[in-house]
């Protein structure tokens, strides 16, 4: 690790030096991609203080900071996002005896906990998805089956970008896919693979031999990266594509929707919580009570029966 000893200069010119941006990199215990994305928002927050001229950020500078994002109608998930950057960030200083901690309780826009802010595909959109490929080439089918995984097994997109060949194992009498979880630091975690399923990813990987089991289980079919592992990007643009191609072309509808699917589905196929929990490995029991909650919401009727009291004289 770097070894800075001067105290105050930190963000005295502010220039983010790439030293101190490796150092907190190297301090703070997290996966890749989060660290990525903590960077991009302290380099986001770093132009904003070169455009103000600032060289000594306060606790002001936070807040205003905060006010400036608002005013230009981020998302309250992006600026919390980039706010609990700012807050790790100048934690990271203050532990360090470089720069006092001026992001300390300063506060962020609330963000409900207790509903989702993408929908979930509807079971006729989710076969539309389905009959939109035609599954006669290996990207076809490829992306065929990277959707009905999604659908059937709410697997994540950064699951399906982990998962190898060898993942797919027999457990029991079923088929099953073991998954390197969000958080988890190995793959130790399975989903079930019904037989639609197995015989999608069995047409696909057969366009591939010959294979080996520690190939990954989907991959590139471009000219500059064949036989390359897809990145989560990859796949989100693949099945973003098949969405906008039957017309789901909304902010609310997103890769992520499969996911949501799965719950969703689960739940009204008479499903409980903890069998809903098992399917998406949720790690908080709350996270899958949403869907819960959502779903005892949209079973109210309460605005029908209004409706009727209204217009058809039922009171």
């Amino acid at each position: 690790m770097n070894e800075i000893t001067h105290t105050n200069d930190v963000l005295q010119t502010y220039e983010f030096k790439d030293d101190y941006l490796t150092l907190f990199s190297e301090y703070y215990d997290a996966e890749p991609k989060t660290l990525e994305s903590y960077i991009y928002a302290l380099k986001c927050f770093r132009d904003y203080l070169l455009r103000k001229s600032i060289t000594t950020p306060n606790r002001d500078t936070i807040r205003e900071y905060r006010d400036d994002l608002q005013n230009k109608e981020y998302k309250p998930t992006t600026i919390h996002a980039y706010m609990n950057a700012i807050r790790r960030f100048f934690t990271f200083t203050e532990d360090l005896n470089l720069y006092p901690n001026i992001a300390r309780n300063v506060r962020t826009p609330r963000i409900a906990s207790d509903i989702h802010r993408k929908d979930a595909l509807t079971i006729n959109q989710a076969r539309d998805l389905l009959n939109s490929f035609k599954r006669d080439t290996e990207e076809s089918k490829r992306n065929y089956a990277i959707v009905l995984l999604g659908l059937v097994c709410g697997v994540r997109i950064c699951e399906m970008a982990r998962a190898d060949i060898k993942d797919l194992a027999n457990k029991g009498n079923y088929r099953v896919i073991y998954l390197h979880g969000k958080g988890h630091q190995e793959k130790d975690a399975f989903n079930k693979i019904p037989s639609y399923l197995d015989s999608a990813i069995r047409d696909y990987l057969s366009m591939r031999k010959p294979l080996s089991e520690n190939e990954p289980l989907f991959s590139s079919v471009s000219d500059r990266n064949n036989g390359g592992r897809l990145t989560t990007r990859s796949i989100s643009r693949i099945i973003k594509n098949a969405l906008v191609k039957i017309g789901l072309d909304t902010e609310r509808i997103t890769p992520h929707s499969l996911r949501h699917f799965t719950a969703t589905i689960i739940i009204l196929l008479g499903g409980t919580l903890e069998e809903t929990r098992e399917v998406l490995r949720h790690a908080n029991a709350n996270t899958t009570l949403i869907y819960i909650n959502e779903n005892k919401r949209l079973s109210n009727d309460s605005e029908l029966k209004i409706e009727n009291a209204l217009f058809n004289g039922a009171f």
